[in-house]
This record gives C-alpha cells, sequence and structure tokens, in this order.
C-alpha cells in the first residue's frame, strides 16, 4: 500500500489530503476532485468574506429565507454540542 498526499488552499488556510490505499491514478484524481469541489462549494455558502455568500445574506438582509439542508444538520451538532 503507498501513501499519496495533495495539497491545496480553501477557506483560508491550507489542506492536505492524505491516503494510504492502492487506488488507481484516475480514482484518486476523482477524490481529489470530489474534496475540492466541496470545499470550494462549502466556501462559497458559508465564507463571511464572500459578499454572495449565504453566511453573508444572513448578516446582512432581514425576512425569510430558505437554508441548506447542510445548515440545518450543522446547527443540529452545535446545539448538541453546547448542550
Amino acid at each position: 500500500m503507498r501513501e499519496r498526499t495533495w495539497s491545496y488552499e480553501s477557506m483560508g488556510t491550507h489542506w492536505r489530503l492524505s491516503l494510504w490505499d492502492d487506488a488507481r491514478e484516475n480514482e484518486w484524481k476523482e477524490i481529489c476532485d470530489t474534496v475540492l469541489a466541496r470545499s470550494q462549494a462549502f466556501d462559497q455558502t458559508y465564507s463571511r468574506f464572500i459578499g454572495t455568500s449565504f453566511v453573508r445574506q444572513l448578516a446582512t438582509q432581514t425576512g425569510e429565507t430558505e437554508v441548506p439542508a447542510d445548515f440545518m444538520a450543522m446547527l443540529g451538532w452545535y446545539q448538541r454540542l453546547y448542550a
């Protein structure tokens, strides 16, 4: 089994992904592409520094809004941790 390592920048910090597996090159690339896409989507949704993000909209607009499902899941975890 060999180690594969990949690094990238996202959400204002440096990330490193390591995998100890005999995955084929195309599988490893797919894993890296999926992680990067999810990371970028998370940043675009939850970054307070991006003017079009969901979090920025919550901070600057009033009224009702539809929230992402993963936002509700995160709030549930925060509630449990707080309790």
